[in-house]
């Protein structure tokens, strides 16, 4: 054992110590400890990694790793080392969790093989945590279709496409409305909950999955709302050039009919104007109402007297009034909702019209009088010109050609009120050329 000698002289001057002294057994205690301490320093330069886990307490880094399926296809997972070493495949809109990957892992994702691939991804493994990895698939060219959906009930709900990596919402639909999924592919899922946001499926939680390669309807009745008021009904739209207007109508959270265009005598006793279809914009027509509905409803109006909840529909271009219908008839009284169907009378218009407005004709009897224009079909007859005869122009022929029409030419008529016309025709002949 060597004393350093702080004062200065020889710094390995040799300390003698006598066996059993206090000091001496000290001094073997700490040569003990050093020498224990030196082989432990020796051990952890040898294998760094396992004494750092050993002496810190880490956990080993294996992380989950998800891979999920958000397409309709098949693909099958591997291993990626020095060679693809195949795991499993994953059915489409399906997933799989792998445990036990590393920090640096890869993983390859493909249509199934190695070679002649359609589809090929790979995902490396970041850190120590669980971790997903989404694939989008659709190179096994699957049908697709379009999906109807229809909310038939009386409360609101949330629309989303159903995947392995999370739901992605679409649409919320309101009693009544409709909503169109285009193309989409077979074994596709969708869903729909009470509420898009928050999101909450506490109430309502409803799914669907496309089937087979025609177009598919998908009705919702969601009444978890409480809501005891029912919608009333669409208006049917047959005739072709058509153009089926409807209101949104929705049933508040207190049981009560809104939507943008309620009219209320002495605050609101019109709508905006509202864009007509191009069809209807140039050219003399007739503009049809074969059905409209008309509605109104909230708590205690069976307590309520309105004997004039109506309104008509006037037409305009170029901000002009061009033309407008008669009354609708009174919604009745009586409930705390109703609703009322019928026809307007038939509108003609020299040059069609780009938009039309709702007024309200019912305020003069006093009174709030709130009614909801619900829906209007309208129908657009295109009108012929009055009755016009044509003539073939004249002809000159050789004597010896015929002169029926056949060979110089048909009269015709056409266009409105020419009932049967009778076409006749005559011949000049030129005396000094032909014989008579």
């Amino acid at each position: 054992m060597y004393k350093p000698n702080f004062a200065g002289g020889n710094q390995c001057q040799m300390l003698s110590l006598k066996k059993g002294s206090p000091l001496g057994r000290s001094l073997s205690y700490m040569m003990t400890f050093s020498f224990i301490l030196a082989f432990f320093t020796m051990a952890h330069a040898s294998t760094p990694e396992y004494s750092d886990m050993r002496m810190t307490g880490e956990a080993a880094c294996n992380p989950s790793v998800r891979i999920q399926n958000d397409g309709p296809c098949r693909v099958q997972v591997f291993l990626w080392v020095n060679g693809d070493v195949p795991l499993s495949f994953i059915e489409p809109y399906s997933d799989m969790v792998f445990n036990d990957a590393s920090d640096g892992q890869k993983y390859r994702v493909t249509s199934g093989g190695t070679s002649n691939l359609l589809f090929d991804a790979d995902y490396m493994v970041s850190g120590c945590d669980y971790q997903e990895f989404a694939v989008d698939t659709d190179y096994c060219n699957p049908c697709t279709a379009n999906i109807t959906v229809t909310n038939h009930g009386t409360c609101e709900v949330c629309l989303a496409q159903w995947l392995p990596s999370g739901d992605v919402h679409l649409d919320r639909l309101q009693p009544g409305e409709t909503f169109t999924v285009h193309d989409a592919p077979e074994g596709a899922k969708f869903r729909s909950v009470g509420s898009c946001n928050p999101w909450d499926n506490s109430q309502f939680d409803e799914s669907f999955m496309r089937n087979g390669c025609n177009h598919q309807t998908w009705n919702l009745n969601p009444t978890f709302c409480g809501s005891s008021i029912p919608l009333p009904p669409s208006t049917s739209c047959p005739c072709p050039n058509a153009f089926n207007w409807d209101a949104d109508i929705v049933v508040s959270s207190s049981g009560s009919y809104e939507s943008g265009c309620k009219l209320l005598c002495g605050s609101k006793d019109e709508t905006p104007l509202i864009a007509l279809p191009s069809i209807f914009h140039n050219g003399s027509m007739t503009i049809e109402i074969p059905e409209y509905v008309s509605a109104d409803g909230y708590v205690n109006r069976e307590t309520r007297n309105q004997t004039a909840e109506i309104w008509k529909i006037e037409f305009f271009k170029n901000g002009n009034k061009v033309g407008e219908t008669n009354s609708t008839q009174d919604v009745p009284d009586g409930g705390n909702y109703q609703w009322v169907t019928g026809s307007l009378n038939n509108t003609t218009l020299s040059n069609g019209a780009t938009h039309f407005k709702i007024v309200h004709t019912g305020c003069a009897s006093g009174g709030a009088q709130s009614v909801l224009p619900s829906g209007v079909c309208f129908c657009k007859v295109d009108l012929a010109p009055e009755c016009v005869i044509s003539c073939p122009p004249n002809v000159t022929i050789s004597c010896e050609e015929a002169t029926e029409p056949s060979n110089t030419g048909t009269a015709t008529a056409g266009g409105l009120n020419c009932d049967t016309p009778t076409i006749t025709y005559e011949d000049s002949y030129n005396g000094s050329s032909c014989p008579q």
